[in-house]
């Protein structure tokens, strides 16, 4: 029973980094995609998982501003012209027109 003891507390003194880890990059989204986990303190093999995923955070963040970048662009673009036809057609639906004067007289 000590030994079954003893080995748990080890255990989970050992697995405690990992635990660490899974908590804060489970935290981590598109809201707050500038968080990074924290580093061990040992360089070991947590310290380069670690590691490589901040840096893998990293070019995700840039993406995405990258993409935020592109719809802000792509939606300023869309929205000047839609605006000038908009314009454009209110300017013609003010207009008083007799009924004929819309067709044009098909003469070939």
């Amino acid at each position: 029973m000590v030994l079954y003891i003893v080995i748990y507390i080890t255990a989970s003194k050992a697995i405690a980094p990992v635990q660490q880890l899974i908590k804060a990059a489970s935290g981590i989204n598109d809201s707050n995609i500038n968080t990074r986990l924290p580093l061990p303190v040992n360089e070991d093999e947590l310290y380069q998982l670690a590691k490589t995923i901040n840096e893998l955070l990293n070019r995700i963040e840039t993406s995405i501003g990258q993409q935020k970048q592109f719809t802000a662009d792509a939606s300023h673009e869309i929205r000047t012209p839609l605006s000038a036809i908009r314009g454009t057609m209110e300017v013609l639906l003010r207009k008083r027109r007799e009924p004929n004067s819309t067709r044009k007289n098909k003469k070939m």
